[in-house]
């Protein structure tokens, strides 16, 4: 196998390249270029960041120059550093970090014998897009086209290290909420609604988005009663922006009910959104309805919403 040869004036020299990540990986014996890998958390959630640590030791008896750009993070085939990062399926993913200016000096980094330099806490999370969930391959890749017989040129790879990215707890919560939803609208009945219901509110506020897409969909009164009950047992922005909206447009909807009698059910329907709206504020805004005489429920919320909004949680913390 052919390795990156020695600068012309020194001896053979032998780099350690350590990319930390936490659990040592064992490396062979010394070779005139070795490479360790170490990892700090092997296991990911989407969305978590991922950290890079990263050494080159000089394990000979005589000084070694690198280019002054050998750390600096660079486009692939160019001099410097750069991570070739896999995807379940073995496809290469792109950087979309830009390549970074290199130090201002016009000095080789020297290393002397035993002496190590590196970098700390390269945040690769925000170059690569881990996702979907499956287990990923990470290198590092020094490369040196230095014409300068003194300083040495090659290519350095760090061991490839495998990093298992998974669908977080919130995530998985969302798609089993998706499946429960989508089950009970499909074959909606009273007798099992409750069940439903339950099932779906132990979830958290991770089951908001699916409760909020059905919501939007329904012309069924009961049912859109029942995911408007949902609502409010969940507490976040996303669930008082629905129930804030519904308030706003029930008027312009349609739903079908069994119920006899004349009334609207539209109408109900905003009676039920103002008593979710209230359970999930803690507060009954319509016992100081009388202070406004003639103005809207819906404003009223409205504006008390705008006010508090931000003391709530999203329903899904970002990535």
């Amino acid at each position: 196998m052919k390795t990156a040869g020695p600068m012309k004036t020194i001896p053979q020299v032998c780099i350690s390249v350590l990319l930390f990540l936490f659990v040592a990986v064992p490396a062979a014996h010394c070779r005139p270029i070795e490479s360790f890998l170490y990892i700090n958390n092997d296991t990911l959630n989407i969305g978590d960041p991922l950290f890079v640590n990263i050494e080159v030791e000089n394990r000979t008896s005589a000084d070694v120059r690198l280019p002054l750009n050998f750390f600096t993070m660079n486009e692939k085939g160019r001099t410097g550093l750069f991570f070739s990062l896999s995807d379940p399926a073995g496809i290469e993913l792109a950087n979309s970090c830009s390549p970074e200016s290199p130090p201002d000096s016009d000095m080789p980094l020297v290393l002397a014998p035993g002496e190590f330099h590196g970098r700390k806490n390269i945040k690769l999370s925000e170059c690569f897009n881990m996702k979907p969930a499956g287990v990923y391959s990470l290198t590092a890749i020094f490369t040196s086209a230095d014409t300068d017989d003194q300083v040495w040129a090659g290519t350095l790879k760090s061991q490839t290290l495998a990093i298992t990215v998974k669908e977080s707890e919130v995530r998985i919560k969302q798609k089993q909420a998706a499946k429960l939803v989508n089950q009970w609208i499909e074959n909606y009945k009273l007798s099992t609604a409750m069940a439903y219901r339950s099932n779906i509110a132990s979830l958290g506020t991770p089951a908001v988005p699916a409760i909020i897409k059905a919501l939007d969909k329904s012309d069924n009164y009961s049912m859109a009663s029942d995911l408007l009950a949902l609502l409010g047992e969940l507490p976040c922005r996303e669930a008082g922006d629905a129930l804030i909206e519904f308030m706003r447009s029930a008027d312009d909807r349609k739903f079908k009910s069994n119920v006899p009698g004349g009334f609207s059910a539209s109408g109900m329907l905003s009676g039920a959104a103002i008593r979710s709206m209230e359970k999930l504020a803690g507060y009954n805004l319509m016992r100081e309805k009388k202070m406004f005489v003639g103005t809207d429920v819906a404003v009223l919320w409205s504006n008390w919403w705008k006010n508090n909004r931000p003391a709530y949680p999203r329903a899904v913390p970002e990535d």
